[in-house]
């Protein structure tokens, strides 16, 4: 049974992204179509497929184009570059959990500095000759 092929067009919505980001791929040399037809459709099979989504997964990981392409050509492996990335991503959460707990602390100071505690009544006409910044 012959592999069913996708043309471009439906390759690109399959992925939800654009034929053009597809042709893309193609010039950089990282994907290349099972067949090109006479009169220039681009057919795509599984393999073509998963390649793309390790792309696509790889850009989503900041990656450049130009480090995709050496790790599809080289022997460099895919789990040290993926525990590098989580160890990365993992340094990044530390870094924004950090920042947070900053501005939660000066939200909590700036509250209580606009709070002021009143332990007796305060007249209208004393209230008005208070000097308030």
């Amino acid at each position: 049974m012959a592999e069913k092929l996708l043309t471009i067009s439906k390759f690109a919505q399959l992925f939800n992204t654009t034929q053009h980001t597809i042709r893309h791929y193609e010039q950089q040399g990282l994907l290349q179509p099972v067949t090109i037809a006479a009169n220039g459709y681009r057919q795509y099979g599984m393999a073509e497929a998963y390649q793309l989504s390790f792309i696509l997964f790889l850009r989503q990981l900041g990656l450049s184009l130009a480090e995709i392409k050496a790790i599809l050509t080289s022997d460099y492996s895919e789990q040290t570059l993926l525990l590098n990335k989580k160890q990365a991503l993992q340094e990044e959460i530390a870094r924004l959990q950090a920042l947070e707990q900053t501005i939660d602390d000066q939200l909590q100071q700036v509250n209580q500095q606009d709070t002021l505690q009143v332990d007796q009544p305060i007249h209208l006409r004393v209230l008005q000759r208070l000097p308030f910044a």
